[in-house]
């Protein structure tokens, strides 16, 4: 449960170029084909670990806040891979988000696969994106500090959705940064 109302939380989770604003697995997101939030529109996404892979939007609802994407090619991790992310409004003017994927393992005709490639392997590490995504989407939109009692963390400053981490939080904000830590309060290391 995210303490906005669901047309702030879509604001950014509905922007398809603006990743790199909430995803910390996302260093950079570009579009190389189409415009912005139109379906069909092709954007190449750089990992942190310096990965590449394209995606295409094949829904865009601003109506009912749903947007679904998938793998175009690059280093993917998984095959058919179609995932939905959506906002909800909770009622009492805090939002609700689901991301939610169906896909296949890269091995999928391959009994058994290969060591990492199993399909509880591979739903574990989207799991763990999904969970840091929406963890770190939830302190964005809410503007809260750095889990690691780093201060305060100030708001995301829209510059061409590079975000750059002074924390050393293991996933920070992406485009927030740490203030220094209160007086008193030791950094963590």
């Amino acid at each position: 449960r995210i303490n906005a109302p669901p047309e702030a939380v879509w604001a950014v989770v509905g922007d398809f170029n603006g990743s790199p604003r909430w995803l910390p697995l996302v260093e950079r997101s570009e579009i190389v084909l189409g415009a912005n939030n139109r379906v069909g529109e092709i954007r190449l996404i750089t990992r942190r670990d310096g990965t590449k892979v394209t995606e295409r939007l094949l829904d865009h609802d601003a109506q009912t806040m749903r947007m679904a994407y998938t793998y175009v090619d690059g280093a993917v991790r998984a095959t058919d891979y179609y995932p939905v992310l959506s906002v909800k409004d909770a009622g009492d003017g805090t939002s609700i988000v689901e991301w939610s994927s169906h896909f296949r393992r890269l091995a999928y005709a391959t009994d058994p696969p290969p060591p990492g490639q199993d399909d509880q392997s591979l739903t574990d590490f989207y799991n763990g994106i999904y969970k840091a995504g929406l963890e770190s989407l939830k302190r964005t939109i809410e503007r809260r500090p750095c889990p690691n009692g780093h201060g305060s963390a100030q708001p995301f400053a829209p510059v061409r959705f590079r975000a750059r981490a002074a924390c050393p939080f293991p996933f920070p904000a992406p485009g927030r940064r740490c203030s220094p830590p209160p007086a008193g309060v030791k950094r963590a290391e």
